[in-house]
């Protein structure tokens, strides 16, 4: 039963929260002096005795969330370290979803934040990165891995409400934006949207993204000129809800966004009638440069590509980076046809199949429609691998073709550190280090982990599918799998892969354009 002492000083503790937050923004140095004085208060107490124990987390986690939002953009790390101390004890103790997945959101983002500030304290002093310097970003990965991790697990929970899976997904957007991963970024802004309408923040961090796009003057500047208004307007539009979400200042941010002219089409959305085409555009699945739809009326809308690259004046095959990446597009549209088809069939339960299969009396599926999917979604896969070659053979690494993979590649075998002889532009976007950030989440504990797992099951194991109760991907010799998990990996692959297919074109163009910088500054 909860004491007498316990609930009052509960309810004193809440009192004190609830007033606190009301706070402005000029007040925050209120919050980060009164808010440890009442977890101490709160440390008085004893979960489980006292006061429940759900309760007594919920406001541990509301005082750690109050720290960290209170902190400014620069200093307060040892203020975000404390609450990230506080909400660790929160995700382990015994407590509903709900809350674990609140909890998750709050650990997730001040993670992530400690690991900005420390980024702009880095910027703070210098401005320009050697060419053997790590990113703050690469140098603290495994913190950012786990905070993208847990902000993807509460955008995904079933356990809170919309407007926190909008609020976790934004914030993963964030993330992913600031390591150059644009295209993943842009589905995190996305998604959060398809969570909550109302997110002004997920509609202004879009345009943003969409305005750096434009800046770069690569890829199809009128078509995000087109989205970058309507993000924009979207954001405006939705203020008052910017100010619940956030604040006044969030607001006057995207205020501030303003009008472009000479836009293009929002999409190209293809054939309506071809369901292969409105797949493909639902899904953003086309390799294009495009945001949206297909990216082209023309009957060949996979156009994404290198314009320019470099080429040694002695190279007896200069061309070899074209035919490079035309053999990964090649491999990626067949790889995305046979999703398609595996998807479609698996889905109608298409009975179009030679094989005659035993019944095993366990609610398996077997057949050709789910193999197809297995086989697409390795063939995804392989598409990453090669991508490195790509990058080792245009780069000249050096590194024997037979034993490149896109997991390990990017990095120094001995020291994990990101490779010297990939080389490093600027601070933003940094490609060798959003490759390899992207790499580091293809992992049993990063963003990608469900399409790993099964790669590794369909290339190494036995994959089949169960309709009813399954083991999901293991180790296991035989790996049974529901259809929406089957179909859930082999589109995350597919994804996975177009973003890296599209950040390698990037890279390849960052250079050439490196160089011919160079050259004009020689002349000069």
């Amino acid at each position: 039963m909860p004491t007498r002492i316990g609930r009052e000083i509960a309810g004193a503790v809440q009192d004190e929260l609830d007033r606190l937050g009301m706070l402005g923004e000029q007040d925050q140095q209120d919050v980060l002096d009164e808010v440890p004085r009442l977890i101490v208060r709160l440390r008085q107490i004893e979960p489980s005795v006292d006061i429940p124990a759900e309760e007594y987390y919920d406001l541990l986690n509301l005082a750690a969330g109050m720290l960290s939002d209170a902190v400014p953009s620069t200093g307060g790390e040892e203020v975000l370290a404390e609450a990230e101390a506080l909400q660790r004890e929160v995700v382990a103790a015994d407590i509903s979803e709900s809350l674990r997945a609140w909890a998750s959101y709050c650990l997730g983002t001040t993670i992530c934040q400690l690991v900005n500030q420390e980024e702009r304290s880095r910027w703070s002093w210098t401005a320009q990165l050697e060419q053997e310097e790590q990113p703050v970003r690469w140098q603290r990965r495994e913190q950012l891995r786990e905070g993208r991790l847990l902000l993807a697990r509460a955008g995904r929970s079933p356990d809170i409400e919309s407007l926190l899976r909008s609020k976790a997904l934004c914030n993963l957007g964030n993330e992913l934006d600031s390591s150059g991963r644009w295209i993943e970024a842009y589905e995190a802004y996305q998604d959060s949207l398809a969570e909550y309408p109302n997110n002004g923040n997920a509609a202004g961090n879009l345009a943003q993204l969409l305005a750096a796009r434009i800046r770069l003057g690569r890829g199809q500047p009128a078509h995000y000129a087109a989205l970058y208004n309507r993000y924009s307007r979207m954001a405006k539009s939705l203020r008052e809800h910017t100010i619940g979400i956030s604040n006044e200042s969030t607001a006057e941010s995207w205020d501030a966004l303003g009008e472009l002219q000479g836009v293009g089409h929002e999409s190209h959305d293809g054939d309506p009638d071809d369901p292969y085409q409105q797949w493909v555009a639902t899904n953003r699945l086309a390799l294009s440069v495009a945001m949206e739809g297909l990216g082209s009326d023309s009957s060949q809308w996979d156009d994404a590509g290198v314009d320019a690259a470099l080429v040694p004046v002695d190279s007896p095959t200069p061309l070899a980076i074209l035919a490079a990446v035309n053999v990964l597009k090649s491999e990626y549209l067949v790889a995305r046809q046979l999703a398609y088809d595996g998807i479609v069939e698996l889905a109608g339960n298409a009975v179009n199949d030679s094989g005659s299969y035993a019944d095993t009396d366990d609610d398996s599926v077997y057949g050709q429609p789910a193999a197809k999917i297995v086989l697409a979604q390795r063939a995804t896969l392989d598409v990453l691998d090669k991508i490195a070659v790509v990058a080792n053979l245009y780069f000249d690494v050096g590194d024997a073709p037979d034993r490149v993979s896109f997991r390990a590649f990017w990095t120094e075998r001995t020291t994990s550190e990101l490779r010297p002889e990939l080389p490093q532009f600027k601070p933003w976007p940094n490609h060798r280090a959003t490759l390899a950030e992207l790499a580091y989440d293809i992992h049993e504990e990063g963003l990608y982990a469900r399409a790993q797992l099964l790669r590794n099951a369909g290339t190494h194991r036995l994959v089949h599918v169960r309709k009813f109760t399954f083991s999901g991907p293991t180790r296991a010799a035989i790996v049974s799998v529901g259809e929406p998990e089957l179909v859930a990996a082999s589109l995350e692959a597919l994804r996975v892969a177009r973003a890296a297919f599209l950040y390698l074109i990037d890279f390849i163009a960052e250079d050439y354009e490196a160089a011919e910088a160079a050259e004009a500054a020689s002349l000069s």
